[in-house]
């Protein structure tokens, strides 16, 4: 009965990223989307959501990373910022379990302030408009639609450009060429599935990187 039992579960599992093997190889560039956005922040997510037997467990390099990444989603550009209005941010994350006790110590506040102080988060406060974690779509000609990944943020500035924006909290070995030739690739077809979406031209993409505490222009 017992190998009866295992048989039938083998039988009706069911992949857990099924939705992702029913994408469509319409493009090679809807591949690289799928592949480096809608997998990267399924797996972004899925990472945060920790068992409570590895939660004393000493973060990874990329755990430390998404909780960085989230913490920078979760700003209010609305906001003059300092170290104490960030600490009590991670408290309230914390607070309603977005974020762990081992992943708000892990953040380094340093590095979120830096950001709260630099030109391009003066230029979203000022903003007309801005959009947070907007996902992109490509519908193909037999009205398949493709999910093209998320976008961290865009925003329409005093001037009406449009501008991309994309966190990113890797290390960086040497210096900004290094990141934009690794990241150059995803932030042009995001800008291109923005302009799709929108209808508009995309004026300016920056990759904010915290690690280097600079916006990095793409184009």
């Amino acid at each position: 009965i017992k190998v009866s039992e295992e048989v039938n579960q083998l039988l009706n599992f069911e992949y857990k990223y099924k939705l992702l093997t029913q994408i469509e190889g319409k493009s090679s560039v809807s591949k690289i989307v799928a592949e480096n956005s809608e997998i990267k922040e399924t797996l972004r997510t899925e990472s945060l959501k920790k068992p409570s037997f590895l939660k004393e467990q000493k973060l990874s390099k990329s755990e430390i990373g998404s909780a960085m990444h989230l913490v920078l989603q979760k700003l209010d550009f609305k906001s003059d910022y300092s170290i104490v209005s960030i600490k009590k941010l991670l408290e309230e994350l914390q607070s309603k379990e977005i974020l762990t006790e081992e992943e708000k110590n892990a953040v380094d506040i340093n590095k979120i302030f830096a950001f709260t102080k630099t030109e391009l988060f003066s230029r979203i406060k000022n903003a007309k408009s801005v959009y947070k974690e907007q996902p992109l779509y490509e519908t193909s000609l037999d009205e398949n639609v493709l999910v093209q990944g998320i976008i961290d943020l865009y925003f329409v500035d005093k001037n009406d450009k449009i501008v991309l924006v994309d966190y990113k909290t890797d290390y960086v070995k040497h210096n900004r060429r290094e990141l934009v030739k690794k990241h150059r690739p995803q932030l042009m077809i995001y800008k291109e599935a923005l302009e799709k979406s929108l209808n508009q031209k995309v004026d300016e993409v920056y990759i904010y990187s915290t690690y280097l505490g600079e916006a990095v222009s793409i184009i």
